[in-house]
């Protein structure tokens, strides 16, 4: 009985950049070593996960399933045997699985590349993926990566903003040159939530060229010196790219600006800048003095084209400051498709929202006797006010005293007049 030829050792050098975990690098290590072969990235729906692991283990026997819940909103499933190795990542809502395939022998991977290509995702459906950017604890830039498809948005309808023509501002900002839209106004006013409207806009716009597919085809050679072809699946476009960034830390870092160039976004979201938007200042006397003027200096030579992926990268802006604070390079017309400052609500407009939800006027008017409405207090009481009708519940108020709720004698003030 002859024994099993043993696999030669190769070193494999992984390299962990500034997005990788030490885990992430371990494993991949691990799994290039062992196996010679991979397919990477195969896709199948969430609800057919439990279909395809029984088929693939009919396979090999030999398979072990481990599974890694790492939390409710994503699991980590691995079956190995000495021939594969089989990772099911799941996207953080639980939609999708990503799958990789790792092997050493195309003919004999054949029949389960089949089954995971019998479950392959072929959805037309387009979605966004979100790149949160933060610092972790040793100040290294790190990304949060979060899939969402429309009904993941929860973004305000049209009617949240009477003072726009939200689909024609849309269509005009993309099809524009310029690359800024800021949005200035009060908390509340809705600023994050227009932005929220945009990437739906983008999910629903064929015209902006994310939809289309691409057939993509890997060919191998078996032992006997026979080319194949194998169509992988007609694969989803990348879908709408989106960089989130909230720390104003992050604007002055280069590593920032380099991904943004490498990764080619449709839309950056800085949210929340107030002293990062400041004129920049000729005498530095502070660190922070020197973040905010290479933060400007970064997002002018951007929004300028100077980089390749600059002139098709979109930035919304979000700041609580007054246009009069902001630094007049990035005000510039050109450089800036328009510059929004949002209002609140008035009564009327208020409550024709509060009516169309099929809520009880005379309701609304307990909720909000004033003349200003803030957005995000009207939105978060229509949503409660529909879920306690829904089941059935009374709200009561649990303030009894004047003056304890901070919140509830800021909200209504001022008496409507005639």
């Amino acid at each position: 009985m002859h024994s099993k030829p043993q696999k030669p050792q190769t070193v494999v050098n992984v390299t962990k950049d500034s997005y990788t975990t030490d885990h992430q690098v371990l494993f991949s290590a691990y799994a290039l070593n062992k196996f010679n072969l991979t397919f990477e990235d195969l896709k199948i729906k969430y609800k057919d996960l439990e279909k395809v692991i029984p088929k693939i283990m009919e396979v090999d026997k030999n398979l072990i399933r481990l599974d890694f819940p790492i939390n409710i909103f994503y699991d980590f499933i691995i079956l190995e045997s000495d021939d594969y190795l089989i990772t099911f990542d799941s996207y953080e809502n639980k939609k999708k699985i990503s799958i990789c395939f790792y092997f050493n022998s195309y003919k004999e991977s054949k029949e389960i590349f089949d089954i995971i290509q019998s479950f392959q995702d072929k959805d037309d459906e387009v979605f966004v993926n979100i790149g949160s950017y933060y610092y972790d604890g040793q100040k290294q830039l790190k990304v949060i990566e979060n899939i969402k498809v429309k009904d993941d948005f929860n973004y305000n309808s049209p009617e949240y903003y009477p003072f726009l023509d939200t689909e024609e501002m849309f269509k005009q900002y993309t099809m524009s040159d310029s690359n800024i839209l800021l949005l200035c106004g009060k908390p509340g006013v809705g600023k994050s939530k227009l932005a929220d409207t945009f990437m739906k806009y983008l999910l629903d716009e064929t015209d902006f060229d994310l939809v289309k597919k691409r057939k993509v085809i890997d060919s191998y050679t078996d032992e006997e010196g026979n080319t194949y072809e194998i169509d992988i699946a007609t694969k989803e476009a990348e879908g709408v790219k989106v960089a989130y960034i909230k720390n104003e830390d992050i604007l002055a870092d280069d590593l920032f600006w380099n991904s943004l160039r490498e990764e080619e976004f449709h839309l950056v979201f800085l949210d929340d800048l107030d002293y990062s938007l400041l004129p920049r200042t000729q005498n530095v006397s502070t660190s922070e003095d020197i973040q905010k003027n290479k933060f400007i200096s970064n997002l002018l030579s951007f929004t300028d084209g100077i980089f390749e992926s600059g002139d098709k990268t979109k930035f919304i802006i979000t700041t609580n400051r007054p246009v009069s604070d902001i630094d007049t390079a990035v005000l510039r017309k050109g450089r800036t498709f328009d510059i929004l400052e949002l209002r609140e609500l008035k009564y009327k407009e208020a409550a024709e929202i509060w009516v169309s939800k099929g809520l009880d006027l005379e309701q609304f008017d307990k909720q909000f006797n004033c003349n200003k409405i803030l957005q995000a207090d009207l939105g978060s009481t229509i949503s409660m006010t529909i879920k306690a009708r829904d089941k059935h519940i009374d709200l009561k108020s649990y303030i009894k005293e004047d003056g304890i709720s901070i919140y509830n004698s800021i909200k209504k003030p001022q008496k409507i007049g005639l």
